[in-house]
């Protein structure tokens, strides 16, 4: 099995460009950011428009791995809110495919960092051709709290990632005890979300999703802008009615890997806030 760092490096395909969507009556889609740190936390805890925190490392990868004095530190951050909006916590694990994440830690210890966090999420690039990847899977998350409720992620750039396709990783979310189905680009440099699939084929694997009870985010470089090769692709997924949509780039000062600011976040809340507003109407 090849790593995850070195799958990222073979990224050489062209996307589907085709785009097409439906328009929907309202929008109940919820905002997901991701943050490496608490800085970043507190700045994006400014704002009730976000209902999940997730913190991930960008410079790892689609699902970089957070290291354990991060961890530490979010799960120990009181998250006040003076709306009655609470904030839900959601963190990356990295990929399956590297192997146990934190090796020298305890289990003790990794339940304690972990125990606080609402959802936990990892990766299955390079896990395509493994007959075992489910196995993989539930053995990589054995050390997590089962109050932590699983994510499972599909790559909607499979061939890229060399991942499971993701119909099949949704025929196993249920069967591991997932309640989350969360679709998202494994390469950051070729295209997002709707480069890779098209709306007709996300709104059948989302009503699928809930057909099973679980809860759909949709992410994948996604913009609220109108500057970007993938124009309004934030408006385009609330026009599918996912539970949530995710971002980090898009609310960054200038791509994922940089800081969060309090400017760059203001901004993009604003066009989250338009984009949301006029798919509703």
């Amino acid at each position: 099995m090849s790593s995850a760092s070195e799958l990222e490096c073979q990224i050489d395909s062209e996307p589907n460009l085709e785009i097409e969507f439906p328009i929907s009556q309202s929008s109940t889609t919820k905002l997901l950011i991701s943050v490496r740190d608490a800085a970043e936390a507190n700045l994006v805890n400014n704002y009730q428009e976000v209902a999940i925190l997730d913190v991930k490392e960008p410079a790892n990868g689609s699902l970089g791995l957070v290291a354990p004095e991060i961890a530490e530190e979010i799960s120990g951050c009181d998250w006040e809110r003076t709306s009655q909006t609470s904030l839900q916590t959601s963190i990356a694990l990295g990929e399956v495919v590297d192997g146990q994440f934190w090796p020298d830690v305890s289990e003790k210890d990794i339940r304690t960092k972990l125990n606080s966090f609402d959802f936990v999420k990892c990766g299955l690039a390079g896990m395509r051709n493994e007959p075992d990847w489910r196995e993989h899977w539930q053995a990589f998350l054995e050390p997590v709290p089962q109050s932590v409720t699983r994510v499972a992620v599909a790559y909607v750039d499979d061939e890229i990632a060399n991942s499971p396709p993701m119909t099949q990783v949704l025929e196993s979310a249920r069967q591991l005890n997932c309640g989350v189905l969360l679709l998202d680009t494994f390469g950051k440099s070729k295209g997002g979300l709707f480069d890779w699939c098209v709306a007709d084929e996300l709104q059948r694997i989302i009503e699928q999703a809930k057909d099973h009870d679980l809860k759909v985010v949709l992410a994948g470089s996604l913009r609220a802008d109108s500057s970007t090769i993938d124009q309004n692709s934030i408006a385009k997924a609330i026009r599918l009615q996912p539970d949530y949509v995710a971002v980090r780039g898009a609310a960054c000062d200038t791509h994922r890997a940089s800081a969060i600011t309090e400017k760059s976040l203001a901004t993009f809340i604003r066009e989250f806030n338009r984009c949301d507003q006029t798919t509703a109407h």
